[in-house]
Parts: structure tokens; C-alpha cells; sequence
């Protein structure tokens, strides 16, 4: 199950501004043409059709986006991920899932373009200095559209993982956020890659507070567009076409451009065989889901070091039928037993700090390079545990 929002989205995630000249959208639409060309030359996407441009109010932009995301999360799906997001602490008890995901996009959208009707949808009544950005953000989606068919490009994002959703929004977000920085003429290699290789931001206590915390609703944004810039120079023969047809598939490679490509996913082990029956959520979070788990127990500078040299996870959430008791298991793969240490190091402390008086059942192991956690476990579900990491004595709290 994933949590973003796939191809029923494109949009410039930008804080309102004053209210403009009611004459300035007219103004825009007349310049639409101009900035069609000017996106074709930035981006290197050719002109297949006209784009149609309108305006509208909050209240479309709020109908649009509900009605996107009900469909994205049906009822039996938006229950199991509001337990399993809270259960991990990405969302507070209580936050509920739609609400809250649209409250964090309505507080910033000023467009969006819809490949379904293969429009752009703008904020009326805005700055025209402001909204010419948003403008060439959303047109970059449509010659993205024109050219490598999104709905084709996300059709099946209902069903993949939160992490290879996370990817593959990287891409299409990531271009066309560069095409509107450089449109705007800012500095091509600002901020690409710190000393660590990590690219992006190194801290986002700043950005705006969205479901599973800072940081998350803004990736594809931030993160993506640095990836596209530091893909696109360090491989000068590859195509627009060649990066469409071979996205990313994980937050890994968004994050270290120079493991674009590289194979490092590995099979998800099954949980505990006894468990299966109650299982009512999994998914695979990938680096970046990993980090936003292990920043809940200490510095972010700790916590990206923590999930350095993912090659694979599964977490999965289960429940009790009769007396509704949840209970969480957690797997991950890392590429050597030393980066295995500091994971299984970040999740003790993070289990720690999240049960501090012990009264609740938390086991967690290391064996090799994979470490194996578990939440809420009954007493006599420890043995399930212990067969299923392979380990005789696992610690526990």
C-alpha cells in the first residue's frame, strides 16, 4: 500500500499569497503559449498539442482532491492505513487520514495539472508574477503527459509500495521543479549533493507538518528535483526517454543519485507463519520511510545514518479479530552486518524512547546483516518471534 497520491496529482506545492489584480489570470492565459515554448526548450519535451488552461476557486481544488483521495483510499483501506500510520507515528491518534492529507495539500496547492482531462487548473485571483511559476510547473507535467502517457506512467501506483511510490513521484515532480527553477534562472548545482552523497535538504524542520511528519508530503519535491538534476550529470547519454522508461523504484536512489539503477531490492521475508491470518496492513517504507520511522528516536543526523545501506524492508500491521488488539512486526535487510548494527542500534533506541515504562511487549534482533523488531506482542506470542528472526535470546523490553 502506498500513501501518496500518484497520478491524481501534479501540483506546485507553494504558500498562498495576497489576493492580485482580478484582471491578471486573463493576462496568464494569453501567455500560455509563450511559456509552452518556453517549458518545451527547458525541459527538451516537444509540443504535441495545446495545453487548456483555467481558473478556479478553493472549493474545486478541495472537491477534486477528496474525491481523488477517496478513491485512492476506500473505506476498508483508509481504516487498516489510519491504524497502521498511527501505530508507526505518523499520524497522531485521532488524525484522521483524509482530512488531514487534504488539509496538508489545500494549504499550499496554487495548481494542478489533471491527465485526465489534460488540463491545467489554476488558483484564481492570484499574483500573475507568482502564478507564472506555478504555470510552468504544471505545463512541464502536461509535456511529461504528452510525451510518456502519466496515467500510464502511475496506472498501477495503487498497489505498489509506499517507497517505489515515493520514486517514481521523485521523477515527475523532481523535472518539473527544476524546469521551473530554471526558468526562473536560480543556480543549477544549489544544494545537489552534501559531503555525504545524501542529496536534498539536510533538515526540514521548516517545511510544513503534513501525515507521517515534516518532510513527507514535500520529497517528491524537494528530493526529486535534486535527483533529476544530479542523474541527469552523472549520465549525459541518458535520455529523457531512457530515465521515463527506467524510473527510479526506490527512495534509495532518489536519495544517492549514483545508485540509480542499481539493483539493491531484495524479497520481503513473510512474517511469522501463525500471524498471517490477522494481518490487515503491510508495506515497504524504504529508506526515506525508514528515516521518518527512526528521526521519532533521535537526531535526524543519527537517523539518516541509521538507514544507510537499505537493500530491503516489509512492515506489517495485525489485529486480533475479537478483541481488536494491534500488534506490529517489522523486517530490514541491510547491505553488510556493521550497517545492520546501527539500524538495529536506531530501532532499540526508538523503542525505547516510544515505550519507556516497558509495559507494553517489544522485541527487537539482529542476525547477520537484517534486524527483526516487533510491537505489542501477547506473552505468548514471543515464541512466534523468535522463530521468525532465528534468534534463541532476542532483547526485549
Amino acid at each position: 500500500m502506498a500513501m501518496g497520491l500518484g497520478a491524481a496529482l501534479f501540483f506546485a506545492p507553494l504558500a498562498a499569497w495576497p489576493q492580485g489584480d482580478p484582471s491578471a489570470p486573463a493576462e496568464l492565459v494569453e501567455k500560455t503559449e509563450i511559456l509552452l515554448g518556453e517549458v518545451s526548450r527547458l525541459s527538451g519535451l516537444p509540443i504535441r498539442r495545446e495545453v487548456p488552461v483555467e481558473f478556479e476557486a478553493p472549493e474545486f481544488f478541495e472537491r477534486y482532491y477528496r474525491r481523488r483521495l477517496e478513491s485512492q483510499y476506500p473505506p476498508a483501506r483508509a481504516a487498516a492505513c489510519q491504524k497502521a500510520y498511527e501505530f508507526l507515528g505518523f499520524l497522531a491518534p485521532g488524525q484522521d487520514l483524509i482530512p488531514t492529507y487534504l488539509g496538508s495539500f489545500l494549504g499550499s496547492v496554487a495548481g494542478l495539472y489533471d491527465p485526465d482531462t489534460q488540463t491545467v487548473y489554476l488558483a484564481g485571483g492570484e499574483d500573475p508574477d507568482r502564478l507564472d511559476r506555478v504555470l510552468v510547473h504544471e505545463l512541464t507535467h502536461a509535456l511529461q503527459d504528452q510525451s510518456f502517457s502519466l496515467k500510464d506512467y502511475f496506472g498501477a501506483e495503487g498497489g505498489q509500495s509506499m517507497d517505489r511510490q515515493f520514486a517514481r513521484d521523485s521523477l515527475v515532480e523532481g523535472q518539473a521543479v527544476a524546469v521551473s527553477e530554471d526558468y526562473e534562472s536560480l543556480s543549477r548545482d544549489k544544494g545537489l549533493i552534501d559531503a555525504s552523497g545524501k542529496t536534498g535538504p539536510q533538515a526540514e524542520g521548516g517545511e510544513e507538518a503534513g501525515p507521517w511528519g515534516p518532510g513527507a508530503v514535500d520529497f517528491p519535491y524537494a528530493y526529486g528535483a535534486a535527483f533529476f538534476r544530479a542523474c541527469r550529470k552523472e549520465n549525459p547519454g541518458l535520455s529523457l526517454k531512457d530515465l521515463f522508461a527506467r524510473p527510479p523504484g526506490t527512495t534509495r536512489e532518489i536519495l544517492h543519485p549514483g545508485d540509480y539503477g542499481r539493483p539493491v531490492g531484495e524479497p520481503a521475508r513473510s512474517g511469522p507463519r501463525d500471524w498471517e491470518s490477522d494481518k490487515i496492513w503491510e508495506d515497504e517504507l524504504g529508506e526515506y520511510g525508514l528515516f521518518l520511522l527512526a528521526r521519532q528516536g533521535e537526531p535526524e543526523g543519527e537517523a539518516w545514518a541509521a538507514v544507510r545501506g537499505w537493500r530491503g524492508d516489509q512492515v506489517r500491521l495485525y489485529e486480533d479479530p475479537q478483541s481488536r488488539r494491534l500488534w506490529l512486526a517489522g523486517w530490514v535487510g541491510m547491505e553488510s552486518p556493521s550497517q545492520a548494527g546501527r539500524f538495529y542500534e536506531s530501532c532499540r533506541r526508538r523503542l525505547a524512547k516510544k515505550y519507556p515504562t516497558g509495559a507494553a511487549r517489544v522485541y527487537w534482533s539482529r542476525s547477520g546483516d537484517q534486524v527483526f523488531w516487533a510491537e505489542g506482542l501477547a506473552s505468548a506470542q514471543a515464541a512466534d518471534f523468535k522463530r521468525w528472526a532465528g534468534q534463541k535470546n532476542p532483547s526485549r523490553e
